[in-house]
């Protein structure tokens, strides 16, 4: 058995789970202190991309991570697509599991429209 390097050994792994996807009771954050944005009141709140975008991005922050690998499944490739784009120098890789990989300027439905006509 080898030792493990230094790089390994410093390493950690985290799951977020986006608002709106936990289980009833989970949060997204891990912390209360991680900004995110406020809903406006009277009004329902509706999770959207920035939302999610903004959840990871403050996670991120708050631990003062650097050469972050993310992971993601399926409608979490836009979110880390966008995650990359903002935050670029925080990032060290970027791991699409049967995920959205939109194109520049791609939204999730042209995602799931091209989707769709591949296997039509």
């Amino acid at each position: 058995m080898t030792a493990p390097t230094r790089e390994a050994a410093a390493s950690r792994s985290t799951t977020v789970a986006l608002a709106g996807h936990a289980r009833h009771g989970e949060s997204a954050l891990c912390s209360p202190h991680i900004p995110r944005e406020q809903p406006v009141q009277g009004r329902r709140t509706w999770q959207r991309l920035s939302t999610h975008v903004q959840d990871v991005i403050g996670i991120i922050e708050h631990h003062d991570l650097h050469d972050v690998t993310l992971v993601c499944h399926s409608y979490g490739g836009m979110v880390i697509a966008c995650v990359a784009d903002r935050i670029p120098e925080r990032i060290a890789h970027l791991v699409w599991l049967n995920a959205m990989l939109p194109s520049d300027g791609q939204s999730c439905l042209d995602s799931a429209l091209g989707a769709a006509e591949l296997h039509s």
